[in-house]
């Protein structure tokens, strides 16, 4: 049974991740899923610059020029080693009326990250993608849902603030600092985001490493929704990029929706047909069937 079938809450646990027509071909193309640096993101709270209050090491006269230079190497050990993918999960509130609230249904995401229905919706399945992250970040990573909050980054809910501390950065460095800061205030800097953002359920992953992080992607697929704008030309090669990846069978619908109601269906073609090529191997000349699971 796809996951379409399922009632939610049974069957494996999945994360929705949305992207236009152009990154879903890169994602297939390349394998692999990457991760973007906080400096990406769309709350202005997570995209700006950490001014956080400095406490001076001794008395004496304020030095602004010493905390600006210090401030910098804090915002670039804190923010430019952090990599994180954002996905949405399922609702928890089932409908009686069509898809609404499934973490692949949502008008508004599909509007800002989908291209406005011309992208489409990576379904993965979760418990497998934290273990192949586990393992290619070596452990140094964290996951988790969102939670949404208005208030100050710099406001700590036991009523304290967030302050750089000059006498632990002479005495440990920028980079020590840092990995007690991820661990002592990482729901504060990385999972909490502001009310406005609420509707998009976000589940992230987070890994911390100087260079760019992606996640290979064969095994954790469990679907692919396209939106009901997607490019017929890209919808014709979809099973030629899945078949190259070593996926040969995989849900794959196209988002309708009905009088404003979300539903999925098959005719991935005007004509009514599933629009799949074939593909040469490139060894012996066979032709390698991609053959989809349709919803």
């Amino acid at each position: 049974m796809t996951f379409l079938m399922r009632p939610r809450g049974q069957g494996a646990e999945l994360l929705f991740h949305y992207t236009s027509a152009a990154g879903l071909a890169g994602i297939l193309d390349s394998g692999h899923l990457r991760l973007s640096t906080l400096d990406r993101m769309n709350d202005p709270r997570e995209s700006g610059t950490y001014n956080f209050g400095w406490r001076q090491a001794s008395p004496g006269p304020f030095d602004g020029e010493r905390m600006a230079s210090m401030t910098e190497e804090m915002n670039i050990a804190l923010r430019r080693t952090t990599h994180l993918v954002s996905f949405t999960v399922e609702g928890t509130e089932e409908s009686a009326d069509g898809y609404f609230g499934r973490g692949f249904a949502r008008a508004r995401n599909w509007d800002q990250y989908g291209e406005k229905h011309r992208g489409a919706v990576l379904v993965f399945d979760r418990d497998r993608t934290l273990a192949a992250v586990s393992e290619l970040s070596a452990g140094s990573y964290a996951s988790g849902p969102v939670r949404y909050v208005d208030g100050s980054l710099q406001s700590l809910p036991d009523g304290g603030w967030l302050m750089f501390e000059e006498s632990e950065y002479l005495e440990v460095g920028p980079a020590a600092m840092v990995e007690r800061w991820r661990h002592d205030y990482r729901d504060q800097l990385f999972l909490t985001k502001n009310k406005d953002w609420e509707s998009e359920d976000e589940f992230r992953i987070l890994v911390w490493r100087n260079e760019h992080a992606s996640i290979p992607i064969a095994g954790l697929l469990e679907g692919v929704i396209l939106g009901e704008h997607h490019p017929v030309p890209e919808r014709r090669v979809l099973g030629t990029r899945l078949a190259r990846l070593g996926i040969d069978r995989l849900m794959i619908g196209i988002m309708e929706w009905r009088h404003g109601t979300p539903g999925c269906h098959n005719s991935l073609l005007p004509d009514g047909s599933f629009g799949f090529e074939f593909i040469d191997d490139g060894v012996d000349q066979n032709l390698a069937p991609a053959r989809p699971i349709i919803c």
